[in-house]
């Protein structure tokens, strides 16, 4: 995280980048309805996150409910259940600050963040090209993974 130097431009400008907390929203975004299954663009993503040291948070307004999802989703790409740790209540980070939400549905926190996008937003690809994440995940056609 030290080669983040401070944002250049956004709510956060000349601020020093220490908020590396990156939300995302699970129903709708990491997958369900407007996707086509799970989001893998974004799970890579997340992943990729994790691995150079940003705070992913997966949250929801229905957290108890989406924690099965997300635990499935951990055991399918990593083979870890807890990859992507306890599902967060929205509401917990009403009027917080986060360097990125990721959510179908922006109306549904209260969280200010330098960065807002969609499930599909095309800023995540250039993201993952930034953080060097062209191969986050194994590759789940070889039969040793």
């Amino acid at each position: 995280m030290s080669q983040l130097k401070k944002a250049t431009h956004g709510p956060f400008a000349g601020e020093s980048q220490e908020n590396n907390l990156i939300l995302c929203d699970v129903d709708g975004t990491l997958f369900g309805e407007g996707l086509d299954g799970d989001n893998e663009k974004l799970i890579r993503f997340l992943a990729a996150a994790k691995d150079i040291g940003y705070e992913v948070v997966i949250f929801s307004n229905a957290a108890d409910g989406a924690q099965f999802k997300v635990r499935a989703l951990g055991l399918k790409f990593f083979k870890d259940l807890n990859f992507f740790g306890e599902v967060m209540s929205k509401s917990a980070y009403a009027g917080e600050r986060a360097w990125v939400v990721i959510d179908d549905d922006h109306t549904s926190h209260d969280v200010k963040a330098g960065f807002q996008f969609s499930p599909k937003d095309s800023h995540i690809d250039r993201m993952m090209q930034y953080f060097g994440a062209a191969k986050t995940l194994p590759d789940l056609s070889d039969p040793r993974n």
